[in-house]
């Protein structure tokens, strides 16, 4: 049966990344959870030939090292399960080791520190086998489990465009041409709202929102920001359209063609359009018309080779009530292990969940987790990985757990009064 045709099936009771892919992995394949960066000051491996990644133009709005190798590799070491390794570059701290093992079983056997300064060295002397969430410059390509320029143009926002999806309507802006006439269509061009994107942008890092024509200075320097450190062979103007739903739709799709719904959320992103997390109502099922969107996903990725997580950004355009897909992420995400929880969640009668990035308090790393533990006994907030950025604050990456809405609002509360809070902008 043609990938195109086949039912859209669920994962079901899986609650760990080793169940999810354990079938389609080799003996021995690792899971390399820190992304990769474009930077030359924050890593001595950066993508600077290739596979360049948008993750910040700006230091104010780059991801920070600390978020890079500890925060975002914790929320999926956290579900690893038993059977494949994590490799990180930056060890997790004894006190959150603690808590994963009182939440999850986690065990830290099956994460490996590698250096940080010679990791992708490692990889390839040792002839390891890693799953990557983006490919690397210096990983070589018999060390990856998925074919890394394949997995490159898969991860490019172009791909939607020319993909035969509906999505808003799209502009590639080609910088082979010379800058003044970029400048001169990207100036016609912002006389309606737009999305300006870079093709390989993360968490919405790669992406200035241009309302109005005013807007046009502050998007050519987000350009030229990233023109400093990276070539940039292409830009996407979008339509920046007005849409009543924004929804994450996650599914794993198997070597052997098996499409498998992992989830969908309702997005929360700030006024800038960055990924701040999301609700999922567990019980809630998919749109009949994202069906043809997802197995069409599947199909091009099948076709390329592709095997894992698949993640699309689906938005309904309030003016005609049609789906609009805007982003394709095939990696794990920031979502995922909201929908691993599943299982352990909804085992206690919880049917909604609230996933956030942003979870802050102004205590240290110990007493943070300290203040969570009845939380955490109960079933109601899960935490998955956590960081001290200074002597006072610590960021947490964690799901809010609750039987209905008003359940998620009084629980939320209550994770409050630990003193564990989301900022405000999740408000806008």
């Amino acid at each position: 049966m043609a990938i195109e045709n086949r039912p859209i099936e669920t994962i079901g009771d899986v609650g760990t990344i080793s169940e999810l892919y354990g079938k389609d992995l080799d003996q021995g394949d690792e899971l390399l959870l820190p992304y990769p960066t474009s930077d030359p000051a924050r890593d001595s491996d950066p993508n600077q030939d290739k596979f360049y990644i948008q993750d910040g133009s700006t230091a104010d709005v780059r991801v920070s090292n600390g978020t890079r190798r500890v925060l975002e590799p914790g929320r999926h070491a956290a579900l690893l399960g038993r059977g494949i390794k994590g490799l990180v570059t930056q060890p997790i701290p004894d006190v959150l080791i603690a808590c994963l093992k009182d939440q999850f079983d986690f065990d830290p056997e099956t994460v490996e520190v590698l250096p940080p300064e010679t990791y992708c060295d490692v990889i390839n002397a040792e002839q390891r086998r890693v799953l990557t969430l983006f490919p690397y410059d210096r990983i070589h390509k018999d060390r990856c489990v998925i074919d890394p320029e394949k997995h490159y143009r898969l991860l490019s926002k172009e791909w939607l465009i020319t993909g035969e999806f509906p999505s808003p309507e799209s502009h590639i802006m080609n910088f082979d041409n010379d800058l003044e006439s970029v400048i001169t269509g990207i100036r016609m061009l912002l006389k309606t709202p737009r999305l300006v994107k870079t093709l390989h942008g993360l968490s919405g890092d790669g992406q200035k929102i241009a309302r109005e024509p005013k807007d046009l200075s502050a998007a050519l320097d987000f350009i030229e920001a990233y023109a400093r450190y990276q070539p940039l062979e292409k830009i996407i103007l979008q339509d920046l359209i007005p849409h009543t739903i924004n929804h994450g739709i996650q599914f794993y799709l198997s070597k052997s063609g098996t499409i498998r719904l992992m989830g969908v959320a309702n997005q929360v992103v700030d006024r800038e359009g960055h990924y701040m997390g999301g609700l999922v109502n567990y019980d809630e099922n998919i749109p009949a018309a994202y069906t043809p969107i997802i197995q069409r996903a599947a199909s091009l990725c099948f076709q390329a080779g592709y095997f894992g997580i698949v993640g699309l950004d689906i938005i309904t355009d309030q003016r005609d009530d049609e789906p609009k897909v805007i982003d394709a992420n095939l990696r794990l995400t920031g979502m995922t292990p909201a929908y691993l929880l599943k299982p352990k969640l909804t085992s206690t009668g919880n049917s909604r969940a609230l996933l956030s990035t942003e979870f802050i308090s102004h205590r240290p790393l110990d007493e943070t987790l300290a203040a969570c533990r009845t939380a955490m006994n109960y079933n109601i907030l899960a935490v998955l990985s956590a960081l001290q950025v200074d002597g006072s604050r610590t960021k947490v990456y964690g799901v809010i757990a609750g039987k209905d809405e008003g359940s998620l609002a009084k629980n939320r509360k209550r994770i409050e009064n630990c003193g564990l809070v989301i900022p405000g902008k999740w408000e806008n």
